[in-house]
């Protein structure tokens, strides 16, 4: 049986890679290497959900 405690670890280990992964794509983006389409599209989002997504986990300012 899971516990609460661990329902919220495993959560917040979520949010933490999600947010890794979206931190990763907009330094690639910031240097360069990849545009904001590219960026969305290996998301599956457009490129504006990719920026609201941006936004929401505080990686950029809205």
């Amino acid at each position: 049986m899971c516990t609460y405690s661990q329902f919220m670890l495993d959560r917040g280990e979520k949010k933490g890679l999600e947010t890794g992964k979206y931190k990763t794509y907009y330094d690639l983006i910031s240097d360069g290497t990849l545009t904001l389409k590219q960026a969305a599209e290996k998301c599956s989002l457009s490129p504006d959900e990719f920026q609201k997504k941006l936004i929401e986990l505080k990686i950029i300012e809205g």
